[in-house]
């Protein structure tokens, strides 16, 4: 075929993308081309430079490697197929534009072996459809777009779990967005693949995938690969049953235990033997309220600063414990009548009390009424010791159509303890990351504004001093200071700032200045996570940038927002940033 120019520019142009999106020296892609069209590299440069392979089958394959791993779109497939005069272009563009898989992978960056297995993963599944294998350099708006558009049309995502990586904000939120996606639109497939870990998983991530067929790796990628290609053809993945769950975490090799990590990775609550526990004023107020008879307490303050650390510390110390996290009852909030009795089943079951839910629900009363007779006539009367009730995660409740009658049953309850001596054995314990007030109509039937109201904030310097110390001192008095004030004693990212130190991923200065903001900085996960909030939610974006430009919000329902995100905080009649690392940040219009 005779040469043409045009055709040996969009070739390179194609074979230039790949090789930016999948990271990899364009001569490494030149090979993977030549492999896959049973030629050389040489024979690849050779085209490039307007040489039209001879056979439709190469050119074919050409175009479905870079449509597969590259970001050129439909009209550079269709330019370079007019160039290359390749018969019947229609029917391959359709193939590939129309009717391929989409395929999203979601892992923790720079993190191994997950981002190695995910490239392998990419690698594969791109023959078969269109993978999104992020590969980002910078964290904007342009970014998050591309996150949304990419989860929103996806038919599999895959999700690489394992001990780290449960933990990494980013990764959390596209597996609940991508959950939540699965149950509005069906689609896309849920596929958690266990990365070399055995442990049960926990929290929210239990709450997504434990009911999900899982994949393992643990080093064998090929059979990995042939697994998700089995799912992708109507098949499940190997872990599908609850016999063989059992069998994969019971299943623990036989080697010596690693030695402990010199600092403990931050990770959600803080387990209750931590070292790294910091106790504020806020916990001796707090076991104060409970030493006495019938108490409710509420724990407010925003995301990541502590206030499940302190409710477990508070549940320790009680003779009974129901505990519920609010996030876990999801699935029943739509529906008044399931989320009452799926409450009163979950209280009867944290206590080891026998189920009779049927006896009451079969009584004709409101919801409010039956959950009350239940708690007192069954879970109270069993026995005679104080029932304490934690209760995590309940602004989540804000969302639902039956808020205020709950919780004014819950302040009934406070209110009953003055009546009936049955409720001075029950305490209570509230814990919210979102402002109530804007939420219930009667401040009179809130259980928010009764008993020990407790904010929960940042660390002091004096806090953040202490934490230091026990990491090692990773920071001098001075940086210490300087560390205090970036963050503004934000907990969560003070852990995070020692812990990096400590380990050695990074140096100080990255943490005390701007690269910590970068894609993979110190805080470039949390930025991230956060981006992805503000994006699906415009007016707090809005109100976020005339906080940092005029220090106020007009908008109230917005400042709730803000605030219950960590992201501003109120001072003197001011409405702030939460601490310079996110002032730095959010003002800036490269994120537009």
């Amino acid at each position: 075929m005779a040469k043409n120019d045009r055709f040996g520019r969009l070739l390179n142009e194609g074979i230039t993308s790949v090789s930016k999106r999948q990271s990899l020296k364009k001569q490494h892609v030149e090979e993977e081309i030549g492999e896959r069209t049973g030629y050389s590299m040489h024979n690849v440069q050779h085209w490039q430079r307007g040489n039209v392979p001879e056979d439709a089958e190469t050119l074919r394959e050409i175009v479905r490697y870079c449509v597969g791993n590259g970001r050129v779109d439909k009209q550079w497939a269709q330019s370079l197929l007019t160039a290359a005069q390749f018969d019947n272009a229609t029917v391959l563009l359709n193939d590939l534009f129309t009717e391929q898989t989409r395929i999203f992978i979601s892992y923790q960056r720079g993190l191994e072996p997950d981002e190695s297995l995910a490239l392998e993963l990419a690698r594969a599944l791109s023959r078969t459809g269109i993978v999104f294998f992020e590969q980002v350099a910078s964290i904007d708006t342009a970014w998050v777009r591309q996150i949304q558009t990419e989860l929103a049309r996806s038919d599999l995502f895959i999700v690489l779990l394992s001990a780290e990586s449960i933990t990494n904000e980013v990764l959390l939120l596209e597996l609940k967005r991508a959950a939540a996606l699965s149950g509005e639109q069906g689609a896309p497939k849920l596929l958690p693949i266990r990365v070399r870990y055995r442990a049960p998983f926990g929290g929210v991530v239990a709450n997504l995938v434990d009911d999900l067929a899982w994949g393992f790796w643990d080093g064998d990628t090929p059979a990995l690969i042939a697994e998700v290609q089995a799912v992708l053809n109507g098949g499940e993945s190997g872990v599908n049953s609850a016999e063989k769950k059992a069998a994969l975490l019971q299943d623990t090799p036989a080697k010596p235990a690693p030695p402990k990590p010199a600092a403990e990775l931050p990770s959600g609550a803080i387990p209750l033997d931590s070292a790294y526990y910091i106790e504020r004023a806020s916990d001796d107020i707090a076991h104060a309220a409970l030493q006495t008879s019938g108490a409710t307490v509420v724990i407010k303050g925003a995301r990541q600063v502590g206030k499940t650390s302190l409710l477990i510390r508070l549940m320790q110390n009680a003779t009974r414990v129901a505990f519920i996290d609010f996030q876990m009852l999801q699935p029943a909030k739509s529906d008044a009548d399931s989320f009452y009795r799926l409450f009163a089943r979950l209280l009867s079951l944290r206590l080891g009390v026998p189920d009779g839910t049927d006896l009451y629900w079969s009584l004709p009363l409101p919801n409010p009424v039956r959950t009350t007779e239940y708690v007192a006539g069954h879970l109270l009367a069993q026995a005679n010791t104080p029932l304490l009730l934690a209760m995590d995660e309940v602004e989540t409740i804000f969302e639902t159509d039956f808020r205020t009658d709950f919780f004014g049953m819950l302040r009934a309850w406070h209110s009953q303890r003055a009546i009936d001596p049955r409720w001075r054995n029950l305490d209570m314990v509230l814990v919210t990351s979102t402002e109530p007030y804007f939420f219930i109509d009667n401040l009179n039937q809130s259980p928010f504004n009764v008993g020990e109201v407790i904010e929960l904030g940042g660390f002091s310097a004096e806090n953040t001093h202490t934490l230091n110390q026990r990491y090692g001192a990773p920071f001098s008095t001075g940086q210490s200071v300087d560390l205090h004030n970036w963050l503004n004693g934000h907990p969560f990212l003070t852990r995070r700032a020692c812990y990096l130190v400590t380990e050695g991923r990074v140096e100080v200065e990255d943490v005390l200045g701007k690269k910590s903001a970068e894609i993979d900085g110190a805080f470039g996960d949390h930025l991230r996570r956060l981006m992805l909030m503000l994006y699906e939610r415009p007016a707090l974006a809005t109100a976020l940038q005339q906080v940092i430009h005029e220090q106020r919000c007009e908008d109230k329902v917005a400042l709730f927002g803000l605030r219950g995100a960590g992201l501003v905080r109120e001072e003197r009649g001011r409405v702030l940033p939460a601490n310079q690392l996110y002032a730095n940040f959010f003002n800036s219009g490269s994120k537009q």
